[in-house]
């Protein structure tokens, strides 16, 4: 079952110092979950899992035998649920992800 899907919009500003700070712009949030809202995304995922599913993404790393069983480091980590994502980097370097957060149905 479908949870939420979410689309962000990475960005890298940098500040009058030099330094860069990274920044998921969200875009679209769709919830199936009543539950979640936009008010307390955060209560379903951490910028740490956003910044783990991008690193992935960027990297094409994936998981290594005999490692970790996922490489989530905040709320989804808690959950019992499942990540789908999807990164595209346009022509203009704009870069955005998806994420479909979702529950296996116990009938399959």
């Amino acid at each position: 079952m479908i949870e939420a899907i979410l689309t962000f919009e990475f960005v890298l500003i940098q500040k009058p110092t030099g330094e860069v700070k990274p920044e998921f712009k969200p875009i679209v949030f769709s919830f199936e979950n009543k539950e979640f809202t936009n008010n307390n995304l955060s209560e379903l995922i951490a910028t740490s899992d956003l910044f783990s599913i991008l690193y992935h993404h960027t990297t094409s790393i994936r998981e290594i035998a005999g490692g970790f069983s996922n490489y989530y480091e905040g709320r989804l980590k808690e959950t019992s649920y499942q990540v789908s994502s999807y990164f595209v980097q346009a022509e203009s370097e704009t870069q955005y992800l998806t994420i479909l957060i979702f529950t296996l149905d116990e009938d399959l």
